[in-house]
């Protein structure tokens, strides 16, 4: 994964990985031995990435997605856990 800080002080996370069908399911892979993770919570994400994205990518489609804090009272446990932490971030522990 790599980080890109725009001068609006935007950040934005990349990781790039292959999604394919498995048993009629579309699955995230983002290799480095990371669990497969099902895309269907995602799908509405996923979408034709700027001239310049996919240029630098090499891929027509990306999914975007936001990353915040928990709130308050959410249970850890129901989270997808898809093995992704931004750069620079403490690895959460189970």
């Amino acid at each position: 994964m790599f980080e890109r800080i725009f001068d609006d002080g935007t950040e934005w996370g990349y990781i790039l990985g292959v999604a394919h069908l498995e048993d009629s399911q579309l699955m995230l892979d983002l290799g480095d031995d990371k669990p497969l993770f099902p895309a269907h919570h995602w799908l509405n994400n996923i979408g034709v990435l700027p001239k310049e994205l996919q240029e630098e990518f090499g891929a027509q489609y990306g999914l975007a997605l936001e990353v915040h804090p928990l709130q308050p009272g959410v249970d850890p446990a129901e989270i997808i856990r898809t093995g992704i932490v931004l750069p620079n971030r403490e690895r959460p522990t189970d």
